[in-house]
């Protein structure tokens, strides 16, 4: 299905997606749940 050649980039670019997915999820995410929420704030998150 795939030549010879094009195995090794397929496998470079799968390679290259998972590291920069892996990167992304270290990424420093807000914390919602640590905050008091007001109810009537209408900024506030909707569950």
């Amino acid at each position: 299905m795939f030549g010879a050649k094009r195995i090794p980039e397929l496998f470079r670019g799968m390679g290259q997606g998972i590291r920069e997915f892996k990167d992304a999820s270290k990424e420093e995410k807000p914390e919602f749940r640590d905050r008091p929420v007001n109810p009537n704030d209408p900024t506030a998150p909707r569950l």
